[in-house]
C-alpha cells in the first residue's frame, strides 16, 4: 500500500515538474528565461497557473501571435490562481479573442515590452493587477462589456502602470445593479499610479439601472481612488460618455492626486467640450491642441518623458497619428497598404476616399466591424473588391486575421 502511494506521488510530480516546463526553451530564471513562441506555448502557460503552479519564473515572447495563433484564453483566473511571474513581451504582438485580455490576474506580475490588438473584455493586458508592475506596453483591441474595462488594465490595486498607451475603443453598457468603471489606460485604480501614459480611444460607460449602480468614464481613468496618483499624461481622443461622472482624464477622482496632465480641447464630455481653463491638476486636464501631443520637443519639456530609450514619434500617417511610440516598435500605415500575410494567402489592406480596398490572392472571408461591434459589412472576396464606409475607426477581419483601420 505505501509502495504504490509512493509510485503515485513520484508520478505526480514528474508531471507537475513537464507540464510547468513544456515551452519552447529556457529554464524560466531572468538569464535564460522560458520561451514563449506559439498558441500552445500560451495554452500551456495558462493550464499551468490555472492547475496551480506558482510561477515566479521569468518568460520570453520571441513571436508575434496573431492570425492562427490569436488567442482565446487567458492566463491567470482568478484571485488564487494568478500569473506571479515576469513577462517580456519581447516587443512583440499578441491578437486576443478572450474575455480577460492576455491575463485575466496578476499578482506580484511584472508585464513589460508586449502589444496586444483584437477584440476583449476587460483589459487589454490583464482584466484585474494587484501589487503588480505594467510598463512599455500598449493596446489596439477594442474593448467591451467588462465590469471594469481598460485599454491596459480593467482594475489595479497597489500596482504602476507607466510608459503605456491605448488606441483601442472603450465601452461598456450595463442593466444590472453593480459600478461600470471604463478608462482608456485603466477603470479603476486603488492605491497605484499611472504615469506617462496617453490614450486615444473612445470611452464609454453606461449602466441603466438608476437605483444601485454608477458609470464611470475617463480618458485615462475611470476611478482613481485618494491613495492613487495619476502623473504626466494625456488624452486625444475624441468622446468621453459616463452616465454618473465623466472626465478628460478621470471620471471621478477622490482626492487631490492627479498632477501635470493635459487633454485635447476639443473632446466632448456627455456631448459637451470642457468650458473655461481646467488646470493640469484636474479630472478634465489642461487644454491642448493635437500639435503639441505630436510634438517631441513639447513632451520632453513638459511631460519629461524619455526619448533616448523609450519613446519615438511616429508618422502622421501611421495609426498612432504622430503620436509617440516605442522605440522597438513598428509603424503600422494608416492610409498607404496594409499587409496581412501568412503561409498559405497574402492579403492587402488599404485606405481609399470614403472607405477601403482589400486584394486577395485567393479567396478571402471579409467582414467589417464598428467601433460598437456591429457588422456593417460582409462578403467573400476573390481578386480585389472596395468597400465604402463613413469616416470612423473600424476592425477588419479577413479570414484569420484582423486590423483597425483609421477612416479619415
Amino acid at each position: 500500500m505505501n509502495k504504490i502511494l509512493i509510485t503515485f506521488v513520484c508520478l505526480c510530480l514528474v508531471v507537475g515538474t513537464l507540464s510547468a516546463q513544456t515551452y519552447s526553451g529556457g529554464s524560466g530564471t531572468e538569464q535564460d528565461p522560458y520561451l514563449i513562441s506559439s498558441k500552445a506555448d500560451m495554452e500551456t502557460l495558462g493550464t499551468s497557473v490555472k492547475e496551480g503552479i506558482s510561477y515566479g519564473k521569468y518568460f520570453l515572447l520571441t513571436n508575434d501571435l496573431t492570425g492562427s495563433n490569436l488567442l482565446t484564453t487567458s492566463v491567470g483566473y482568478s484571485a488564487g490562481q494568478p500569473f506571479r511571474g515576469i513577462f517580456d513581451g519581447g516587443g512583440h504582438e499578441i491578437e486576443v479573442n478572450s474575455t480577460d485580455g492576455v491575463f485575466g490576474y496578476l499578482s506580484g506580475a511584472t508585464i513589460q515590452n508586449l502589444g496586444v490588438k483584437g477584440t476583449t473584455t476587460s483589459g487589454g493586458i490583464c482584466e484585474f493587477a494587484e501589487n503588480s508592475i505594467i510598463i512599455y506596453c500598449y493596446n489596439l483591441a477594442t474593448v467591451t462589456d467588462g465590469h471594469s474595462a481598460g485599454g491596459i488594465c480593467g482594475r489595479a490595486s497597489s500596482t504602476t502602470i507607466s510608459n503605456c498607451y491605448n488606441l483601442g475603443d472603450i465601452s461598456f453598457s450595463s442593466s444590472f445593479s453593480s459600478n461600470v468603471y471604463t478608462g482608456g489606460i485603466c477603470g479603476l485604480v486603488s492605491s497605484g499610479s499611472i504615469s506617462n501614459c496617453y490614450n486615444t480611444g473612445i470611452v464609454y460607460a453606461y449602466s441603466s439601472n438608476s437605483y444601485s449602480s454608477y458609470a464611470y468614464a475617463g480618458g485615462i481613468c475611470g476611478y482613481n481612488d485618494s491613495n492613487s496618483k495619476i502623473s504626466n499624461c494625456f488624452t486625444a481622443n475624441t468622446t468621453i460618455t459616463g452616465k454618473s461622472a465623466a472626465g478628460r482624464i478621470v471620471g471621478y477622482n477622490n482626492g487631490e492626486n492627479i498632477t501635470n496632465c493635459y487633454a485635447l480641447s476639443t473632446i466632448t464630455v456627455n456631448g459637451s467640450t470642457i468650458e473655461g481653463a481646467p488646470a493640469s491638476s484636474s479630472k478634465d486636464g489642461k487644454s491642448q491642441s493635437l500639435a503639441s501631443f505630436q510634438s517631441q520637443s513639447w513632451i520632453e519639456e513638459i511631460l519629461q518623458w524619455d526619448f533616448n530609450s523609450v519613446w519615438k514619434m511616429s508618422s502622421n500617417e501611421s495609426t498612432a497619428n504622430g503620436l509617440p511610440i516605442f522605440k522597438n516598435q513598428q509603424e503600422i500605415p494608416n492610409n498607404i497598404e496594409i499587409l496581412i500575410v501568412n503561409k498559405t494567402e497574402k492579403i492587402k489592406i488599404y485606405t481609399i476616399p470614403n472607405g477601403i480596398a482589400v486584394e486577395t490572392k485567393d479567396t478571402a472571408s471579409v467582414s467589417v466591424f464598428n467601433i460598437s461591434g456591429q457588422k456593417v459589412y460582409q462578403s467573400v472576396i476573390n481578386g480585389s473588391a472596395e468597400i465604402h464606409l463613413n469616416k470612423g475607426i473600424y476592425i477588419v477581419k479577413a479570414n484569420n486575421e484582423s486590423q483597425k483601420i483609421i477612416i479619415k
